[in-house]
């Protein structure tokens, strides 16, 4: 089941800590206010590596949401620390 993987403008602090867990899919921009998706997880270790990043968010501004067939969001997956619904940053 593929994951999907968001920035919350609204929750994010642009602490770091996403692109340190998770440095194959966020990484940081110089004098952005926030962190960028380069790409969503492939693969297990990518995978655990981004719910790792959304488990150590500080504000829950970073999600990692397991997906299903079909493209819905499982909702019994945890989506950061105050399950808010995050926008998708642009590239």
């Amino acid at each position: 089941m593929p994951m999907h993987v968001e920035i919350c403008e609204d929750d994010c602090i642009n602490c770091g800590l996403c692109a340190e867990r998770a440095p194959s899919n966020v990484e940081e921009v110089p004098d952005a206010e926030l962190p960028r998706i380069v790409r969503q997880p492939l693969g297990t270790e990518e995978e655990e590596a981004c719910l790792e990043a959304a488990e150590y968010c500080p504000l829950g501004g970073f999600h990692a949401d397991q997906r299903q067939e079909g493209g819905s969001v499982r909702e019994d997956v945890p989506a950061g620390d105050n399950g808010t619904r995050a926008r998708a940053m642009p590239p």
